[in-house]
């Protein structure tokens, strides 16, 4: 199978989140990536899975923000169309996927049993997902998409 072209250097995968979504674009744009999530981005005559899959396939890192279902407040888990389209980044990616999972009253939202250990996670609470964004910028270095500045005087002794 031919290497698709990456036409994103960041792919946003979510659920109802629409706020923490534009919170990590607003993130990832404001240091020259070029990022969307795929609800912004065209269906080109795609069935969703289709379209979701292609996207996937055209980034150079996905982010699938993994946030609690707030259309069922009992529950511990995310919407069913985050952990598919997370399964279908591990698949596609392999290890270019970074998981953004939601904590709230001492509960951190599921993760599928057979995707732990598997990828980078990283731990936010909803009203301080800025508190990530230094690990998220490292995750970004680490794989290219960004320039690590060189090191301080301070840093070479």
């Amino acid at each position: 199978m031919a290497q698709r072209k990456k036409t994103l250097d960041v792919l946003i995968l979510h659920g109802l989140s629409k706020e923490l979504v534009d919170d990590l674009k607003h993130l990832c744009e404001s240091l020259a990536l070029k990022t969307d999530f795929v609800l912004n981005l065209p269906a080109g005559r795609n069935p969703q899975h289709d379209k979701v899959v292609s996207y996937i396939e055209s980034t150079r890192l996905a982010v699938v923000l993994v946030s609690f279902d707030d259309s069922n407040p009992k529950s511990t888990s995310a919407r069913p169309n985050v952990y598919h389209e997370l399964t279908e980044c591990h698949r596609i990616l392999k290890r270019d996927v970074l998981v953004l999972l939601e904590q709230r009253g001492g509960n951190t939202v599921e993760m599928p049993s057979n995707l732990k250990g598997q990828l980078i996670e990283l731990y936010f609470e909803r009203e301080r997902l800025h508190k990530v964004y230094p690990q998220i910028i490292k995750e970004f270095i680490d794989r290219g998409l960004l320039f690590s500045p060189p090191p301080t005087h301070d840093e070479t002794k």
